[in-house]
């Protein structure tokens, strides 16, 4: 188990940890498997947050279930559009893919929106725009293999 703790680069403290992990696929040898943790106290919360069931297909589930609280689908949407905008980086274009193909939640554009735009002006930064991804489009392009695999 490691955490850092750091001011972020809007002078807020924040800390980046990671938890090691031995579970059914850890490898014999070698590093462990991790979970990272970003956290921060300065992040703007647009809605309350969602309570999720856990999926846990095993016998062992506790009574009632597992349940996390997450950021509600909307403002986790609008949250990976902010952060493909803003860094451009293949796992959050995978991500918002992924978020829009799901069947499950269909919200309306005009709500993702606006969470998109206060995300944003919270943050003091443009509003991701079609033109201003395909400016990234080639960064984007080169990393993903390397970043995907």
């Amino acid at each position: 188990m490691r955490f850092e703790i750091f001011q972020n680069h809007r002078g807020h403290p924040a800390a980046q940890g990671r938890v090691a992990y031995s579970g059914p696929i850890s490898p014999a040898r070698g590093d462990l498997p991790r979970i990272r943790f970003d956290l921060t106290a300065d992040e703007l919360l647009v809605l309350p947050p969602a309570e999720r069931r856990i999926t846990h297909p095993y016998s062992d589930e506790p009574g009632g279930g597992l349940m996390v609280r997450c950021y509600a689908y909307e403002e986790a949407f609008a949250e990976k559009m902010r952060a493909l905008g803003e860094r451009a980086r293949p796992r959050d274009l995978y991500d918002v893919v992924n978020l829009f193909r799901n069947n499950e939640f269909q919200p309306e554009g005009p709500a993702i929106y606006d969470i998109l735009y206060q995300k944003c002006t919270f943050k003091g930064i443009e509003i991701p725009s079609f033109q201003s991804l395909q400016v990234a489009r080639e960064e984007l392009e080169s990393d993903w293999d390397a970043m995907l695999h």
